[in-house]
This record gives structure tokens, sequence and C-alpha cells, in this order.
């Protein structure tokens, strides 16, 4: 991301120099208050985080292939709607969205899931704008840090912020205050912005409308249930304290249990926050950790020893590369080939021979153990597998990860798990 103060016209940089911009940032106090201090700002150590490049694409190509109406604000030329909470008549409402603009919204909250969530951002409101130009302007009804994802191929459209700073980076997620002045430069091309808000009236909303964004992956302490129509927000108060009443879900929650999951990414679906994992630590053995090193397997360790308490739960996605079907086709087509297939084999015994160690620890302090694998991965079939099955009194679980919406772009995902009897219960 570029740094540099944002250019424009002088009628422009006089705007900004001119206007009155809020400084400090809103912070939950309690299980039930927000404390509203010109709540837009950037909190300390939020980052800007990337989403993965072939769901980008996928949100490009929906985007495409629906219709979008014109915008009506008078700062922005273009198209585009916000999906989400939005504001009509002095009341908040949920836009009517296509079945299409609905998988939208869902794609896009998974990828702020996956990336802001650990950050503590909050939302409830999505601005898809579709080739638009803004002039300079501060956005109103928020509450909380925003963030931008620009996406397309286009040359040129930065979007430019008074606080000195301008994005022109596609792909990733950049936090920025709303409150102050902000803009968009022109472009060829074609150029998706997606601005990512917590509106400041989401809790008016009745419960089943809450109950409905929170299904579709919308992220924010205003859409708990049961306190719709309570507390006040004034966003352009400075100095003043304003409340909110709703429940609040605490960024680091005294751990009740723990999750380790063994051979996963840094942002695994499984192990990120939501409103159900209160109280649950979560840590994560990846690439970067490498399982097969003492590192790897100490920092497991060291998390599993560390817990006070039986609700401990290991989870092992080894990759099942080696194991697959596939490979006996692979395995009759050169000697490259068949090497390759060694490589993952070898690789395998190397993960699967400390996750032996783990789990002997894990089983001693009373936890549990769940594998993953493809229904028809070879791997299963190996000797040692099946006595490390045998011998801690694994049970196995066949699901389809289409039954629980799981689905990957190349079809629904059989897997088979061998787990402790008390999480299979």
């Amino acid at each position: 991301m570029d740094t540099r103060v944002p250019g424009g016209s002088a009628a422009s940089a006089s705007a900004v120099s001119g206007m009155s911009v809020p400084i400090g940032h809103g912070k939950w106090t309690g299980r039930t208050v927000f404390e509203l201090h010109s709540p837009t700002a950037v909190p300390e150590g939020m980052e800007q985080e990337s989403i993965q490049k072939l769901v980008a694409k996928q949100i490009v190509k929906m985007v495409k292939n629906d219709k979008w109406p014109e915008q009506s604000r008078n700062v922005v030329d273009g198209k585009g709607k916000c999906l989400g909470v939005t504001y009509e008549k002095s009341a908040p409402r949920v836009s009517s969205m296509s079945q299409t603009q609905i998988k939208i919204a869902a794609l896009i909250n998974e990828t702020l899931w996956e990336t802001m969530a650990g950050q503590d951002f909050e939302w409830t409101s999505l601005q898809v704008n579709v080739n638009t130009i803004s002039s300079w302007h501060q956005d109103s009804n928020n509450v909380g840090a925003s963030c931008i994802l620009l996406l397309g191929d286009f040359d040129g459209g930065e979007f430019l912020h008074s606080g000195g700073y301008s994005s022109s980076d596609t792909g990733v997620w950049v936090p920025f205050d709303g409150g102050c002045l902000h803009a968009s430069e022109d472009f060829d091309g074609y150029r998706i912005s997606i601005v990512a808000f917590q509106h400041s009236s989401s809790h008016r909303l009745d419960d089943d409308t809450k109950e409905q964004l929170v299904g579709m992956g919308f992220r924010s302490r205003l859409l708990m249930s049961g306190r719709n129509g309570e507390g006040r927000v004034d966003p352009w108060v400075c100095s003043m304290v304003s409340t909110i009443a709703a429940p609040a879900v605490p960024s680091q929650p005294r751990s009740n249990r723990i999750m380790v999951e063994l051979c996963t990414s840094a942002s695994s679906r499984l192990g990120r926050r939501t409103v159900h994992s209160h109280g649950c630590e979560v840590v994560r053995v990846t690439i970067d950790d490498d399982l097969t090193t003492d590192i790897g397997l100490h920092k497991a360790l060291d998390a599993v020893k560390a817990f006070v308490g039986p609700n401990i739960l290991v989870w092992v996605s080894i990759p099942c590369t080696g194991g697959s079907p596939w490979q006996r086709i692979n395995a009759a087509k050169s000697e490259r080939a068949r090497r390759l297939i060694e490589g993952h084999y070898r690789l395998f015994w190397a993960l699967f021979a400390n996750v032996k160690k783990v789990a002997e620890v894990v089983f001693k302090l009373g936890g549990y153990i769940a594998m993953e694998w493809p229904r028809s991965c070879a791997y299963w079939l190996e000797q040692d597998v099946q006595q490390f099955v045998s011998q801690l009194g694994l049970q196995s679980v066949y699901l389809d990860g289409c039954m629980f919406g799981l689905v990957s772009q190349y079809g629904a995902n059989s897997c088979l798990l061998y787990t402790s009897p008390s999480p299979r219960d």
C-alpha cells in the first residue's frame, strides 16, 4: 500500500484542511456497554490483510454477472448498493438483495472472518461499488473502523484518505477511519470497491432480522438478539459518551477449553472466532511451524501441557496427497511421478510420527483426538494408522461436507473422522 498525502484539486485540499474531523474511537467496556468517543478511528494495531486470489476472482465474476443500480449518493458516480444494514427514513433496514447478491455478501463476509475478524473488526454492512468514482466525503451512521477492499483489473483508481495514505492494491482489506475525508481517483478498466462497516443503528433491528444477518456471516455485537431498540448512538459527539445496549463478545475470553490444530492454515475456518467460540483457545500448527521438526512438535506439546483441565481437542489434518486414489494412476505414468508420490509418503510418515507423540500426551491428560482424511484415502489402510486407531480406541464417523453446507469449488468434501467417544456424542 502506498503511503502519501492524498492529491487532488485545491478545492479538495482546502476541504480537508478546513474540516473538523473527530479523533478517537469507541470501545466495549462491559458485556452491554459501548463507549462512543468519535468511534470511527482505526484501533491501534489493526493491520491490512490479503484475501485468497481464487476467492477474489470469484467475487469479481459474481459481481460482473449481477445487475447493480445507479447509486443515489451525490458524492459517488457509478453503480452499486449496500448489502446488509442500511438506513431509510430515519430507520435501519436490511436492503433487498438478489440471490446472487446474498451469495456475494456471504463470500465477502467469509474473507472478513478469515482476515479481519481476528483483529476484533466488526461489520453489519457491505457497500459494494461497481466502477465508481467518489469525491471527498465523510461516512455517516458508522460506528467502529471501516475496511475497504479493491478488486478487478484497472489502472489508477486509488483510494485516497485525508489521514495521509492511499491504496491501489487489489485483494487486500485495508482498515480506515470513515469519519475522515476520503475519495477515489479516476481509472481505466473494471474496478470494484467494497467497504465493510458497522451501521450505528443496527441494534434497533428486530431479532429475526438480526439472526438473518448473522446467518449470512455478518459479525457485530449490535446484531445480538434480545436488545433491539435499546441504547443510542451519536457518532459525531467527540467528547461525550454514548451507550449501546448489546451483549458483548469479549475479545480475549478466559479459556475453558482448547483446540490444537495440526497441519492447518494460519486462517483455518475450523479455528476462526465466532459467537459460539467464547472461552475456546485455538492453537494452530501450520506449515511454517513444520510439525516434522522439534519446533513444530514442541509448539503443539507446549500448548497441550500448559492447559489446565481435560477439555483438550487435537484436530489432525495431515495432507492426504500421497493417499489419493489418483496416485494409483499417476504411479503408472512415469518414474518421476512415482518419486513424487514417495515424497508425499515420506512427509506423511514424518508428520504421523509426531502426531502419535502429541496424541499420547493428550490421552494421558484426558483429552481427545480427531483425524480427518477423505474416505478413500489410502493412508487409512496403513498398518501403523490402524494400530494407532485401535490402541487409542478411536471411533469412526462418516460424513459428507455438503450435509453441513461445506462444499468446495470441486464439489462435496467426503471425509472420515476418527474421534474419541465424547466429542462424537
